[in-house]
């Protein structure tokens, strides 16, 4: 295939918690969209969700509550890093959405899913960063509510060229 996200398949890599796709979802707002570049586990330069696949409670009525992010690093690298933030004791306190989240009740590293949504072709960290935006705003993911609170967005509110905590 010429596009789309194939895993691995090494029992021991992070691509275990994605699945081979050609197109990615926005469970917001319902979009479908395809995946035009071909992506691995091991891809640079990605822009991706990582969405919790709940089924039930908070997590049902928002329709899998999901975050956008960006790497430089291989994708499997940056969400290992995720999984750190959910699993690794020393991160208990974590405030980051995403630890926050599948650390909460009834949740575990299990309801995360994560997906490539772009390969971005330019080196340039601004281009990276400013394609995070876009899918960003186009997945509606910006958290208006306290990181504790359970809605369909998981990223923290961009302000002035920094993430911000929500406040309560």
């Amino acid at each position: 295939s010429t596009s789309g996200f194939k895993k691995c398949g090494a029992p021991s890599c992070r691509c275990s918690h994605s699945v081979n796709t050609t197109s990615h979802t926005c469970n917001h707002t319902g979009d479908t969209l395809p995946v035009t570049s071909f992506i691995t586990c091991s891809t640079p330069g990605v822009i991706y969700s990582v969405t919790c696949k709940k089924d039930s409670g908070e997590c049902l009525r928002c329709k899998g509550p999901q975050y956008v992010g960006c790497t430089e690093r291989p994708l499997k690298t940056r969400f290992s890093e995720h999984l750190g933030s959910v699993t690794q004791p020393s991160q208990v306190n974590t405030s980051k959405p995403v630890g926050v989240h599948f650390r909460s009740a009834g949740h575990s590293h299990a309801n995360m899913v994560v997906q490539p949504i772009e390969k971005v072709r330019s080196k340039d960290r601004f281009v990276l960063e400013a394609r995070e935006r876009f899918w960003i705003k186009r997945y509606q993911a910006v958290k208006t509510q306290a990181v504790g609170v359970v809605e369909h967005g998981l990223n923290l509110k961009w302000n002035e060229g920094h993430y911000m905590a929500v406040r309560p």
